[in-house]
């Protein structure tokens, strides 16, 4: 049997696995969450980012017809040809929409436009406007190269195609703590919200960097809540893992910044690298349900998920082992040369060398200990914070 060309193996590998050489645009549903129920008429628009030489699209919106009910919807003006198809919902109450539009060429739009402008009735409760890519449904972007049309990368779906919805309220603010400059031993990481009213349950996603801190297994919850509060350690991707947080029960109301439950963690020994505390949401890995149970809206992600971190508990310490030369590593601790995200600074290391900068140097901030100094020769400049 013949071998195939090692060029021919490659393109094959492009085509299988998607080396994209071009992403999908984001495309966003819009947010309404001061709506009236009864029937009353919203607006919401469909926006998209990154919409840049862009050939044909197909989305697939789908929402609950007992909460939300289509009315119309008006196309983007520079997508001539683009189609709204509304399909009533059958043997269930899950109507569907499909937006379609197909260029003769290339077209880019400015970013943050909205490609149509949707219309429904709101009803009761929330209705989510949620992305479908399962099951035959379709969301996918593709663009012209060389004459034919070639499919956009967007995985994982659920960063390119963000779901929206409609509401007369919204989900709580959670909030991630800044916990600076750790002292090694145990650290408790307290997670507090805002606007936490007639809450019924909840299922929340916080990733953290085992590498960094580690999980103790021990919690304490809020008083309010119930012997249903639970809380797992759980793998991630990327070495890291997912604090997931659960709760259902009558519903329950605190006041602004109260603490949702204090999760306790060590912090081994102090560390060069910061670890992350990050809200993962793909959907349904961060929800929140109000005491009748409807999922209610916490979209976008920054403007219900505040992120933390657990910062550095050692900073870029000068040694002056080989040189007076400010950006070489093999003068500073294990931590490495300073940068814009880390403090530096310069103890008394006589009689070694201490830093000269003569082309540029740059920290979040500079201690120079009491018989140490730093020296900016006539060439050089050092940048101090983010000014």
């Amino acid at each position: 049997m013949k071998k195939a060309p090692i060029s021919i193996i490659f393109l094959i590998l492009i085509s299988h696995f998607g080396l994209w050489s071009q992403n999908a645009p984001v495309t966003t549903a819009g947010s309404i969450i001061n709506a009236t129920p009864g029937n009353t008429s919203v607006q919401v628009p469909v926006t998209v980012t990154g919409f840049s030489n862009i050939g044909q699209f197909i989305l697939t919106m789908r929402f609950d017809t007992t909460r939300v009910r289509f009315v119309s919807g008006t196309p983007n003006a520079s997508l001539s040809g683009m189609t709204i198809n509304y399909t009533p919902p059958s043997g269930n109450t899950q109507g569907k929409l499909v937006m379609a539009w197909t260029g003769g060429s290339n077209m880019t739009l400015p970013e943050n436009s909205a490609i149509a402008n949707l219309v429904f009735h709101y009803v009761t409760g929330t209705g989510i406007l949620y992305w479908s890519y399962t099951f035959g449904n379709i969301c996918q972007y593709k663009k012209y190269q060389d004459g034919s049309l070639v499919l956009l990368g967007d995985t994982p779906k659920y960063q390119y195609y963000l779901n929206g919805g409609i509401s007369n309220r919204t989900a709580p603010y959670a909030i991630a703590p800044v916990i600076a400059d750790p002292v090694a031993g145990p650290v408790g990481i307290p997670l507090t919200v805002n606007n936490f009213s007639t809450i019924g349950g909840f299922t929340l996603y916080l990733e953290y960097d085992p590498a960094v801190i580690t999980y103790l297994n021990t919690f304490t919850k809020n008083p309010a809540f119930g012997s249903s509060f639970q809380v797992g350690d759980n793998e991630g991707p990327n070495g890291k893992r997912y604090i997931v947080i659960q709760w259902y029960g009558t519903s329950v109301t605190l006041a602004n910044e109260s603490v949702l439950c204090t999760l306790n963690f060590n912090y081994p020994a102090p560390n060069c690298n910061p670890c992350s505390l990050t809200w993962f949401d793909n959907g349904a890995s961060c929800e929140y349900t109000d005491n009748l149970g409807n999922v209610l809206i916490d979209m976008p992600q920054s403007t219900f998920y505040a992120d933390g971190v657990v910062a550095s508990g050692l900073h870029p310490t000068w040694t002056g082992a080989v040189s007076g030369n400010w950006n070489d590593p093999a003068n500073w601790n294990s931590c490495g040369v300073p940068n814009l995200a880390r403090n530096a600074i310069i103890p008394n290391v006589a009689p070694n060398l201490f830093p000269v900068i003569n082309t540029s140097g740059s920290c979040k901030s500079l201690t120079v200990q009491s018989g140490a100094t730093l020296t900016v020769g006539i060439s050089g400049s050092v940048t101090i914070g983010d000014n």
